[in-house]
């Protein structure tokens, strides 16, 4: 057969009347779908752990892994979490958006704050001064739930902070932009 060429003038003319048709099309089913997948990812980036739990100034004085039992003797435990020590009353924080799945008394935990963050992650703030949430109140990272204290099996105010991700607990570190050992919780701050 014989090929024709299209000219610049007529590629472009066929090209302008498909404009609307491709523009209904983007507006129609391409667009929502970006948009319902932006709002998802932007969701599960709210709900990841990210941060340090207490608002100003404190300390590390209990890292994740097995540790010295601090209730005596020469016995060694794992530690299931970051305390960190402040000032009493010092507001605790919502580390990822989520669920508050239980705000209560707990046993060693004393007043306790847990949040389910979906996506297989939940935190846990435990020997606090006071709650100040509910259990099924919807929380955003940031948000004070509690303060600082020195209830349950606690040997001084701190705050024993814990992430698990699918029941199992990670170290809450990892979560804080503090990968190195020797960075210190000031150093966090300094670097905010």
């Amino acid at each position: 057969g014989v090929a024709v060429v299209a000219t610049g003038i007529e590629l472009y003319e066929k090209a302008r009347q498909e404009l609307p048709r491709l523009s209904q099309t983007l507006d129609g089913s391409v667009k929502p779908a970006l948009e319902r997948t932006l709002a998802a990812e932007q969701a599960e980036t709210a709900a990841y752990p990210d941060g340090v739990p207490v608002s100003g100034p404190v300390d590390i004085s209990s890292e994740f892994g097995l540790r010295r039992n601090p209730f005596g003797g020469y016995s060694y435990e794992t530690h299931e979490g970051t305390d960190f020590i402040g000032p009493y009353g010092a507001p605790i924080l919502a580390t990822g958006d989520g669920v508050v799945e239980r705000a209560e008394y707990y046993g060693g935990y004393g007043n306790t704050v847990t949040i389910d963050h979906g996506y297989g992650f939940e935190t846990l703030y435990a020997h606090l001064s006071g709650i100040d949430v509910n259990s099924g109140d919807r929380v955003k990272r940031g948000e004070v739930i509690g303060s600082l204290g020195n209830t349950g099996r606690s040997s001084g105010p701190h705050l024993h902070y814990g992430i698990y991700y699918r029941g199992t607990a990670v170290n809450p570190r990892k979560h804080m932009k503090m990968d190195s050992k020797d960075m210190t919780i000031g150093d966090y701050w300094r670097l905010r």
